[in-house]
C-alpha cells in the first residue's frame, strides 16, 4: 500500500511533496489527502506553473527541518517502550503506537476560516458525501476488555496500516467544517444546503427514538446564547435531502467572546453525522477596541492561536449482509452468487472459506484460510476462537463482533458509516480503536506537527467534537532522537516533567474562568471546550519536541464499562524551533486577567424554581421519559432564576447539555452508603457538564450536581440532552420552553415554604381545616377562578377521572372555590372535596388574585407531607397537565 507523507490534491492531478508546502503555497493548496480541495481552474493553472519552477521546489526543501526529511515520522518505537508514571487510579500505562514506520505527519492546520464583514457573516455549508482517504493504523485483535491481544510482546495484527477509502457525510467534502468567526452584535447567516441522496420512506421507523433519517439534518450553534426560534438556533427544524434553509443567528451585543462550535443536531441522525465529521469551530471574537474582554488581555492578545477540533470518526465496513455458514457438505453448501454479501464458511475440516460479493453481484473474494498471508496466521487463529465463542450468540452480536475482524483480515479498504449498530453502542468505540483503527483526530489530521516559536505564547482553543470517548490533553517533552529512533533506551521519559509547570487554562465552554488555572492536564468530555495558554522554550541550536497526548482516564462514558480502561494516545507532535532566552514571553498578569468582563456568579437569594433532571433513569430517558416531540415541554419563565439538580441514574455517566442558557455550577454532593455527605464546591460557568453516577465500588449511594441558571432575553422551545450523541438519538433528550407571563408559571420551588393555614366551609357547610383535609399526605390544592367557569369545571372533571392515579401516589386533591357556594355548583356526582373562600382572603394569602381588581385567578399548589408548598402555578388559565403534577409528586421524599 502507498505510504503517504504530506500529500496535497489538486483537480488537475496529484502533486506529492515529500515534505511540506511553503507558506505561500499553503494558502492556495488548502486540503491534505484526508479531505478535498476546491481550487478553481485559474488558481490551479497558476499553481501548476509555479510548481514547475525549480526555485519553488528549492524553497520548499529549504523550509523542511532536517529531522523531518528522513521520512520516518512515527513514534512506534517510542510509544511501545514509553514508561508513563500515572496516578493510583490509572496504574502504569503506555500510549499505544498509532503510526507505524512510513507515515509522515502533515503540518497542523485548522479549518478554513470564514469571518464576518460589515457586521454579517454570509456563508453556506453544503452537505455532501465525501469519498475520503483516511490513514488507518494497524488494526489489531482485542480481548473482552478492549485491550490488545499480544503474542511475544507484540499485538496480533489483522491488517497493516495504510490508507483506506471512507465514504462519509461532510460539510463541503472536508474532514472538518470551516471555522466561522463573528463578533458580538453581528449576524451569522448560513445557507445550509443538503445535497445528500433522498431517504427511503419505507425505512422510517415507528419509534422516533430508533436512529433514522441519516441524510436529514439541521444546524446547532453549541453554547451560543441566541434565539432558538424560527430559523435561529432551532434544532427542532429539519433540512431534508434536496432542501436548503438559511439559518440566521443574531449574536447579542453583550455576548461573551469565546470558543464555541457548530454541528448537526437532527434527532435520530446526530451521532451518525457528527461521527462523520459534520462539526466545526465557531469563534466569537472581541472587538479590537474592547479592553474588557479576554481576547484583549496583554499576552493573550498576541498569543498564537491553535484551534483544535478533536473528532472521533467511526467508519465501518459496508452495509453488506454477513453470513456465518456451517458447511458440513463442503464448498457446495456455500452461496455461489449474491449481492452485498460476505460469507464465512466453516468447513468440516475446521478450515474457513471466505466469499464476498459486491453491490453488482461480482464475486470479489473467494479463498480458503490457508491462502491468507503467513503473517495473518495468529489473527486467523483468534478469529476461529471468536467464532467458537459466539456459537450460541444471536445474529446481531455475531455480525458486530465478526464483520470488522473479517473485513480487516481480508485487507479490504472501503469503509462507510451507514449502519448505526455497527458504529455505536456499549464498548464499540473502545473495541473499534483496535479492530477498526479508530483514533481521535485534530482538525481531520492524524498526529499533525505543530511548529511553534520558542517562548511564544500559544492559545489552544480545544473543542471535543467527538461522540463518546473522554480526552485528557497533556503536553510532555520527548528527546529529539526519539522521533526517529526505535531504541527504548533513549525513548524513556517521565510525564511528571510536564512542560514549564503546565498549562494556564483561561476559559471553559467559551466563558472566562475567575482566574487562570495552572494545570498539567485538561479533561474534555463530548461538547466541552477549553482555552489554555501553553509556552514551549527551546534555547538549544536544534528543534526540540513535545507530544500533545490524550492521557489515560478513570472516567468511563460507556455504560458497559464501570471503570475506564482507555489507554493513552498521541494527538499531535509539537516541534519547538530554536530560540533565545530573550524571546520568552511572560504569562499574562493575574491583575489584567482578573479585570476582564465575565458572567457573575448567580446569587442563590434570586433562585425561585427547582428543576430535577435524572439522566438515564428508565434507560435512554430523562426522568423515566424518552423523547417525544408531541409531549408538552418543560416550561420555565422568562426572567426567572432556577436551580437545577442533576444526577445520572440507572446506568453510566452522562454529559448534560442545555441549549441557549449557560449555567453556573455551584457544587457536587456525594452521599455515601454510610449516609455521610460530602459537598464539593465547584464555582464555574458551563453549558455542558459531565454528571457522574454513583459508584458502588467507591461506596457511593448518590451523586448530584447543583447548578443555577436564569432565562434571559429569549423565549421559545429548545432541548436539553445527554451529549453522548447516540444516547440522545435513542431518547435521552427533553424539550424545554421559555415563556413570558405576567403570572407565575408552574415550577417546583427551590425553597419550599409553609403553606398558609385556613379553615373554610365545604359543600355541606361544614368547617374544614387545611390540616384536616391534608391528613398528613401530599396534597394538590386547586384554586378555581369562578364557580361558573366552564374551564374550571373541565379541570375538575379531569382531576376526577385521574383521582385513582393521585390516590396511588398517596396524594389528596382539594379544590378551593371563590365566594360562597352557588346552588348549581358543583355538578351532580362530583365527590372530591371542595371548600369556599367567600372573601378571597385565602386566595390573597396564596397570591392567586389580581389585587387591583380583587379578582381570582387559577392556581395549583402541591404541598408535601409536612404541609410545605413545593410546587406552584398561578395563571389566567387552568392547569390541565396532570401528568406533570403526578411527576412532581413522585419525586417528593417519603414521610
Amino acid at each position: 500500500m502507498l505510504k503517504v507523507a504530506s500529500r496535497y490534491v489538486c483537480v488537475l492531478g496529484i502533486v506529492v511533496l515529500n515534505g511540506f508546502l511553503s507558506s505561500k503555497l499553503l494558502a492556495q493548496v488548502s486540503e491534505p489527502i484526508v479531505g478535498k480541495s476546491t481550487v478553481d481552474a485559474k488558481q490551479m493553472g497558476e499553481l501548476k506553473a509555479r510548481l514547475d519552477r525549480r526555485e519553488i521546489a528549492q524553497e520548499i526543501d529549504s523550509k523542511i527541518p532536517l529531522p523531518l526529511q528522513q521520512g520516518q515520522r512515527d513514534l512506534a518505537g517510542l510509544l511501545n517502550d514509553l514508561k508513563l508514571k500515572q496516578g493510583a487510579a490509572s496504574g502504569e500505562s503506555r500510549p499505544r503506537s498509532i503510526l507505524p514506520s512510513g507515515y509522515e505527519r502533515p503540518y497542523f492546520r485548522s479549518g478554513e476560516e470564514r469571518s464576518s464583514a460589515r457586521g454579517v457573516l454570509n456563508t453556506s455549508l453544503s452537505i455532501v458525501y465525501d469519498d475520503r482517504k483516511i490513514y488507518r493504523p494497524d488494526t489489531i485483535e482485542v480481548d473482552g476488555d478492549g485491550k490488545p491481544v499480544e503474542e511475544n510482546g507484540k499485538p496480533i495484527v489483522l491488517a497493516q496500516a495504510g490508507l483506506i477509502n471512507a465514504r462519509l457525510r461532510s460539510y463541503e467534502g472536508r474532514p472538518v467544517g470551516p471555522t466561522l468567526r463573528v463578533k458580538p452584535g453581528e449576524i451569522l447567516r448560513v445557507k445550509l444546503k443538503n445535497l445528500l441522496p433522498p431517504e427511503n420512506p419505507n425505512e422510517h421507523p415507528d419509534d422516533i427514538n430508533t436512529p433514522h433519517d441519516f441524510n436529514t439534518t439541521n444546524l446547532h450553534t453549541h453554547g451560543l446564547h441566541v434565539s432558538p426560534a424560527g430559523n435561529g438556533d432551532n434544532v427542532l427544524s429539519s433540512v431534508r435531502p434536496g432542501e436548503e434553509l438559511i439559518y440566521e443567528v443574531t449574536v447579542p451585543e453583550d455576548h461573551i467572546s469565546g470558543t464555541f462550535w457548530y454541528h448537526a443536531h437532527r434527532h435520530g441522525s446526530t451521532a451518525m453525522q457528527v461521527s462523520s465529521g459534520m462539526a466545526g469551530a465557531l469563534i466569537i471574537d472581541s472587538p479590537a477596541d474592547d479592553e474588557g474582554t479576554i481576547d484583549n488581555v496583554p499576552g493573550i492578545d498576541t498569543a498564537e492561536e491553535r484551534i483544535c477540533v478533536f473528532q472521533q470518526i467511526s467508519y465501518v465496513p459496508p452495509s453488506y449482509q454477513f453470513n456465518l455458514v456451517e458447511a458440513p457438505g463442503g464448498l457446495s453448501d456455500l452461496p455461489s452468487t449474491g449481492k452485498e454479501l460476505v460469507v464465512v464458511g466453516k468447513m468440516p475440516t475446521g478450515k474457513l472459506v471466505f466469499r464476498v460479493f459486491d453491490d453488482e453481484g461480482n464475486q470479489i473474494e473467494n479463498l480458503e484460510d490457508v491462502s491468507l498471508p503467513s503473517g495473518k496466521a495468529k489473527a486467523l487463529q483468534r478469529l476461529k476462537l471468536k467464532i467458537k465463542e459466539l456459537k450460541d450468540a444471536n445474529e446481531r452480536r455475531i455480525r458486530i463482533s465478526l464483520f470488522p475482524r473479517v473485513w480487516s483480515l481480508l485487507d479490504f479498504e472501503n469503509y462507510e458509516l451507514e449502519e448505526y449498530e455497527m458504529a455505536f453502542g456499549p464498548t464499540r468505540w473502545r473495541d473499534g480503536k483496535g479492530l477498526d483503527g479508530w483514533r481521535t483526530t485534530v482538525n481531520g489530521q492524524f498526529e499533525p506537527v505543530i511548529r511553534v516559536e520558542s517562548g511564544k505564547l500559544q492559545r489552544f482553543r480545544m473543542i471535543h467534537a467527538g461522540v463518546r470517548d473522554p480526552i485528557t490533553v497533556q503536553f510532555s517533552p520527548i528527546p529529539a532522537a526519539a522521533i526517529e529512533s526505535r531504541n527504548p533506551s533513549i525513548a524513556q521519559y517521565n510525564v511528571d516533567e510536564i512542560n514549564e509547570r503546565g498549562m494556564r487554562e483561561i476559559a471553559r465552554d467559551g466563558i472566562p474562568l475567575e482566574q487562570m488555572k495552572q494545570t498539567d492536564a485538561i479533561e474534555l468530555y463530548p461538547g466541552y471546550r477549553s482555552d489554555a495558554l501553553v509556552r514551549f522554550v527551546n534555547t538549544s541550536s536544534q528543534p526540540e519536541y513535545h507530544i500533545m497526548w490524550n492521557g489515560p482516564s478513570d472516567v468511563s462514558l460507556d455504560p458497559a464499562i464501570a471503570v475506564a480502561t482507555k489507554e493513552a494516545e498521541i494527538l499531535a507532535v509539537v516541534e519547538v524551533m530554536p530560540g533565545s532566552p530573550l524571546d520568552v514571553e511572560p504569562w499574562p498578569s493575574l491583575h489584567d486577567f482578573a479585570n476582564i468582563r465575565r458572567p457573575k456568579p448567580i446569587d442563590s437569594r434570586d433562585v425561585v424554581g427547582l428543576q430535577t433532571i435524572n439522566l438515564g433513569e428508565g434507560g435512554f430517558a430523562i426522568n423515566q421519559l424518552r423523547y417525544d416531540p408531541e409531549r408538552d415541554p418543560r416550561v420555565v419563565q422568562l426572567g426567572r432564576t432556577d436551580q437545577w439538580d442533576l444526577a445520572s441514574l440507572g446506568f453510566g455517566n452522562h454529559p448534560f447539555h442545555i441549549h441557549v442558557n449557560p449555567f453556573y455550577v455551584v457544587s457536587k454532593t456525594t452521599v455515601m452508603k454510610d449516609d455521610s455527605v460530602r459537598v464539593d464546591p465547584i464555582g464555574v460557568w458551563k453549558d455542558t457538564l459531565l454528571v457522574l453516577g454513583a459508584s458502588d465500588d467507591n461506596g457511593e449511594k448518590s451523586i448530584s450536581y447543583k447548578v443555577l441558571t436564569n432565562y434571559k432575553r429569549y423565549v421559545g422551545e429548545f432541548v436539553l440532552h445527554c451529549h453522548i450523541l447516540d444516547h440522545e438519538d435513542q431518547g435521552m433528550m427533553m424539550k424545554v420552553a421559555v415563556e413570558n407571563s405576567t403570572y407565575k408559571i408552574g415550577t417546583a420551588l427551590a425553597y419550599p415554604f409553609q403553606a398558609p393555614v385556613w379553615t373554610l366551609p365545604n359543600v355541606a357547610g361544614e368547617k374544614k381545616s387545611l390540616d384536616e383535609l391534608r391528613g398528613g399526605k401530599a396534597t394538590v390544592l386547586v384554586f378555581l377562578q369562578d364557580q361558573s367557569c366552564s374551564l374550571c369545571n373541565e379541570q375538575m372533571q379531569a382531576f376526577k377521572s385521574r383521582i385513582g392515579d393521585f390516590s396511588a401516589a398517596d396524594a389528596n386533591v382539594v379544590f378551593v372555590a371563590p365566594k360562597s357556594k352557588d346552588d348549581s355548583f358543583p355538578q351532580p356526582g362530583f365527590d372530591l372535596p371542595i371548600v369556599f373562600d367567600h372573601d378571597l382572603s385565602v386566595f390573597a394569602d396564596y397570591e392567586v388574585t389580581v389585587p387591583e381588581y380583587n379578582a381570582a385567578l387559577h392556581g395549583v399548589f402541591i404541598l408535601d407531607h409536612e404541609g410545605k408548598v413545593v410546587w406552584r402555578e398561578t395563571s389566567d388559565e387552568p392547569a390541565m397537565n396532570l401528568n406533570l403534577l403526578l411527576e412532581q409528586i413522585r419525586y417528593l421524599p417519603s414521610p
